[in-house]
């Protein structure tokens, strides 16, 4: 399913443009039939965008600027891959008008109202539109694809399924990997911005002096509201409950589930700074409920996108395809947050 959405995300990125004669060679980066194309616009667009998505979600990893600053070096591989995969949201988006899907100017203008939400308070949607240099227009026209394709694929996929049973045979399956195993924990952090030497080093003094209290006895939940700096689990003592593999980073995984029960771990650190960690308990997340309701989600997916997958690639063999990009094709400046669902 991650590819569909990556497809209807694409979508929203595109402008549907119909090829024509004059459209000059430079100016499109791939020919798809002899309808559709995708433009050099097109593509510096979803790029800017993806570029910027993963630079913001790096920044609220910690991530230090001049790590982030890396993130915006893209090889021709990955670029050849984007492409590839803005194709195949034009086939989608093909596929879907083929079949008589259609949108009405009601519905485009109400999935754009909504998702203006989604821009920052002090940015205009007018705003929004010029720096993305795009017309309304052209934002009705990526909407419209997104949404003939949102359409379109729930219609093909509409009669999957996932039941209780299979749920939970792949529950098994992976519960033997060890992919479910959960631990009850309490922590203290030091919290540490940026990459300053003499902040983490500050940091690490106060971890140790906490972690001193607690080897001579201090209760643990009382050194924790009196030092901790992380907010939201303070105040009850650092107690976070039925934590899985890959929730808190490999840090934690690599203490939680090899500590025994009631062990205290020394001092150790994160990207957000230093932590020590008491594991107070240690099982397997159960099956019923929130878990269940995630995984019969993520089987469903699966299955969903393995159809559309298949109909997106039976139709690429039929048409004839040509993708050009100059190896030297220089990456785009960021732009502006991207509104979902829009652009």
């Amino acid at each position: 399913m991650q590819k569909l959405l990556t497809l209807l995300t694409v979508a929203a990125l595109c402008v549907g443009v119909a090829y024509s004669q004059e459209t000059a060679a430079t100016d499109v980066v791939a020919r798809i039939g002899d309808k559709e194309t995708v433009t050099k616009a097109e593509f510096e667009r979803a790029l800017s965008s993806i570029l910027q998505a993963r630079m913001a979600q790096a920044k609220r990893a910690g991530v230090s600027d001049a790590q982030i600053g890396a993130l915006g070096n893209v090889s021709h591989e990955e670029k050849l891959k984007l492409i590839d995969t803005m194709v195949d949201s034009k086939i989608l988006f093909m596929m879907a008008r083929d079949a008589g899907i259609q949108v009405t100017d009601e519905e485009v203008m109400a999935e754009i109202d909504k998702n203006k939400a989604g821009l920052p308070p002090s940015m205009t949607f007018e705003d929004f539109m010029k720096r993305q240099g795009v017309t309304l227009d052209d934002v009705k026209t990526m909407t419209r694809m997104r949404l003939m394709a949102q359409e379109f694929g729930r219609d093909k996929v509409k009669d999957i399924a996932v039941s209780d049973e299979e749920a939970a045979k792949e529950y098994e399956n992976l519960k033997t990997r060890g992919l479910f195993d959960s631990a009850d924990i309490a922590h203290i952090l030091i919290r540490v911005q940026g990459t300053d030497p003499a902040s983490w080093d500050a940091a690490k003094s106060k971890i140790d002096a906490a972690y001193d209290r607690l080897k001579k006895g201090e209760d643990f939940a009382v050194v924790a509201k009196e030092v901790s700096e992380d907010d939201k689990t303070k105040e009850n003592g650092g107690v976070i409950n039925g934590v899985m593999r890959g929730i808190l980073g490999p840090e934690f995984d690599e203490r939680m589930f090899s500590l025994p029960a009631g062990q205290l771990s020394e001092p150790f650190k994160s990207r957000v700074g230093w932590h020590i960690l008491k594991v107070n308990n240690k099982g397997v997340a159960p099956f019923e409920g929130t878990l269940k309701e995630r995984l019969t989600a993520t089987i469903l997916k699966g299955r969903q996108q393995e159809v559309l997958g298949k109909l997106v690639s039976e139709a690429r063999s039929k048409l004839n395809i040509q993708i050009s990009l100059p190896p030297d094709a220089p990456a785009p400046a960021a732009v502006p947050p991207v509104l979902e669902g829009a652009v």
